[in-house]
């Protein structure tokens, strides 16, 4: 049983409201290893789809700890009790079998020690898990080369934001948008400040199979982007147009992720040579998530580089960016 992406162990009020005949269908104590002081109340397991093309499966388990003044840890993590021994645990997993454990540990004021192997049954296929919104916010340092011909040649170095949002249905399409500002300009080496900012909205779904490591994702979709620069003194404004790239990731062990991008995206502007291949942006992307520490949500690095070409009847526009960034989901 491979396990993947969150372990959380909290105190909890709510009752799933299980039968005790639901509950001996779902659990059992391998090779009797009940703990007597460990009794299961309520058992619900709820599939959940995510962004890397696995379904993974929510395990939410109650119960009572009869053992006054003992600890208890479930996977090495010490549970948390309420003053009357109730305990609530919540856990993530990507399946590749039938089955989920649980290792209790109980360990009595006096040190005596017993284990015990909890199996829950997951779903074979759960691939209806329900739909839902997810959200990023992050932050970022951005080097920036822009030339206008001969006539302009700026650089800077600008504090960046970006916004991103997500929906995934039920069939495995995926939508999403995202959005971004330079906000702060660190150094220049013209006295004009430029800063770019922009969107984008795409929509894709996952070539592999729900419970494959492996997620290669087709996107299309459209952009804009303009850019602020002081009395207007150069700068485009208004470049819009389709968009298509690939996304690759890999899920590794412990909630880490590797991704990679690539992007291709014709520019279309009013005073632009209709040339789709000499007038577009390219961009590449390597993004690395983990969680910052046990229990927490995953935050993402990333490295973006990308180049913006643009032919027009007076000159050639060329702008070239590096992007060191990192984000953090929050929400549902």
């Amino acid at each position: 049983m491979q396990v993947f992406l969150l372990l959380c162990i909290f105190i909890g009020s709510e009752s799933l409201a299980e039968s005790e005949s639901e509950l001996s269908e779902k659990i059992n104590w391998i090779e009797n290893s009940q703990i007597k002081d460990v009794e299961i109340k309520n058992l619900k397991v709820l599939p959940i789809r995510t962004f890397i093309g696995h379904q993974k499966v929510r395990v939410l388990l109650q119960g009572i700890y009869k053992a006054q003044d003992g600890t208890l840890m479930v996977n090495d993590i010490p549970v948390k009790l309420s003053k009357s021994g109730v305990f609530r645990i919540q856990r993530e997993i990507i399946p590749d079998s039938e089955k989920g454990e649980l290792t209790f540990v109980s360990i009595s004021p006096y040190g005596k020690v017993e284990r015990g192997l909890l199996s829950v049954d997951l779903p074979k296929d759960p691939t209806t898990g329900p739909s839902g919104w997810t959200f990023s916010l992050g932050a970022g340092i951005s080097l920036m080369d822009y030339t206008e011909g001969s006539a302009v040649s700026y650089s800077s170095k600008v504090i960046t934001l970006k916004g991103s949002a997500g929906y995934l249905f039920l069939n495995g399409w995926q939508l999403g948008a995202t959005v971004f500002s330079n906000v702060f300009t660190l150094s220049k080496n013209l006295a004009e400040d430029a800063k770019f900012m922009g969107y984008n909205l795409r929509v894709g779904k996952p070539l592999t199979g729900p419970n494959s490591s492996w997620s290669i994702t087709p996107y299309v979709g459209l952009y804009y982007v303009t850019m602020s620069v002081t009395n207007d003194q150069f700068g485009v404004s208004g470049l819009s147009g389709p968009q298509v790239f690939l996304v690759a990731r890999h899920a590794l062990k412990n909630n880490h992720v590797f991704s990679s991008s690539i992007k291709f995206a014709p520019v279309s502007a009013s005073l632009a040579v209709y040339q789709p291949f000499d007038n577009r942006e390219l961009a590449l992307g390597l993004s690395y998530s983990l969680p910052v520490r046990k229990n927490a949500r995953a935050w993402t690095f990333s490295v973006d580089a990308a180049q913006l070409k643009l032919l027009l009847f007076g000159g050639t526009i060329e702008s070239k960016t590096m992007s060191f960034g990192v984000s953090i989901p929050f929400g549902n």
